[in-house]
């Protein structure tokens, strides 16, 4: 669910050192990229269809939202 997806499963791959953390919600249609800096997630960016998200994680990848939603 979306409240785990923001509390438990959030704080446990930050704990953990997952370097990078994405949510897409299909309600909202948006794309929410974290990262990790120290011990706790700080957002990178929110993205919607229109939009190209990045990642620090893999400077090269460049993804557009809309095609999340599509299909």
């Amino acid at each position: 669910t979306a409240a785990r997806d923001r509390g438990l499963k959030f704080e446990l791959y930050a704990a953990s050192g997952g370097r990078e953390y994405w949510l897409v919600d299909p309600d909202t249609q948006t794309l929410e990229v974290y990262v990790l800096r120290g011990r706790a997630y700080a957002p990178l960016g929110c993205y919607r269809p229109g939009e190209t998200a990045g990642s620090e994680l893999l400077p090269g990848l460049k993804l557009k939202v809309k095609g999340l939603f599509e299909g």
